[in-house]
């Protein structure tokens, strides 16, 4: 038999209301949120940092693998067969970008900054002056074997650039060329003038001098060396992932 102390104890003891239930609910909510969204961020980012890893795992071998054998064409990662490697490969006819070039003289035209092409004919003699100011060069040619041979132009941002294919052995043409200096406010500049040039089969038709004295020179053999410029494609179930080009120099 209940004392009556135990009964009125037992009259306040009280479950939780449906408010209390509700809050508590709603605070442990607001606390697992932001720490499930942590955890998945967490997840995320280790999964892009492997595939990013991995991705530059093949590229890596994609690289090598041209090195060893300059013909491929296409190829599978011996690790992990999703991943397919193209190849798409150019010969690059210059040693520099033809847009780094000012002046580009071949067998048959004189090239200026692409914009601009002279005829070249037997034995032809040519006077180059440059002149400069505020990033702009003046070019002004002269040359004696076609009627009206003069011709000026401006380039912008000049690089003072000349690059000349050497003439074929064939050829009876000669090419004389002589550069007249760089100047600014009519003074001979500080400025360098670099010509590459190419040999093909010894010919001894082409000539440059120059009155200034910093003309720096350069040959290119190109029987030693072909510069290759390659596109390496990956893909990843059919999905391409990345393309990177890369220029290589390999034996002729």
């Amino acid at each position: 038999m209940l004392k009556r102390d135990d009964k009125m104890n037992r009259k306040y003891i009280k479950g939780y209301t449906l408010l209390e239930v509700l809050l508590a609910v709603a605070v442990f909510a607001m606390l697992i949120i932001p720490i499930s969204k942590l955890i998945e961020s967490n997840i995320n980012v280790n999964k892009s940092s492997k595939e990013e890893l991995e991705l530059a795992s093949v590229l890596s071998y994609a690289y090598e693998a041209y090195l060893q054998d300059g013909s491929l064409k296409e190829i599978t990662y011996p690790n992990n067969s999703n991943y397919s490697i193209y190849y798409n490969a150019e010969s690059l006819l210059d040693e520099i970008s033809s847009k780094d070039l000012d002046i580009k003289f071949d067998e048959n035209n004189i090239n200026i900054n692409s914009s601009y092409s002279i005829p070249i004919v037997d034995n032809m003699n040519i006077k180059i002056k440059i002149t400069y100011e505020n990033n702009k060069a003046n070019y002004e040619i002269f040359y004696d074997s076609i009627p009206k041979g003069e011709i000026s132009f401006y380039i912008d941002n000049p690089n003072f650039i000349i690059y000349a294919d050497m003439l074929q052995k064939s050829s009876e043409k000669n090419l004389n060329i002589l550069i007249d200096g760089v100047y600014k406010n009519g003074i001979l500049s500080g400025k360098n003038i670099k010509f590459y040039k190419k040999i093909k089969n010894e010919e001894k038709g082409l000539n440059i001098i120059s009155v200034y004295p910093n003309l720096i020179e350069k040959t290119v053999d190109e029987k030693k060396t072909v510069n290759k410029k390659v596109v390496i494609t990956v893909k990843k179930n059919g999905k391409k992932l990345i393309e990177k080009s890369y220029t290589f120099s390999v034996n002729d």
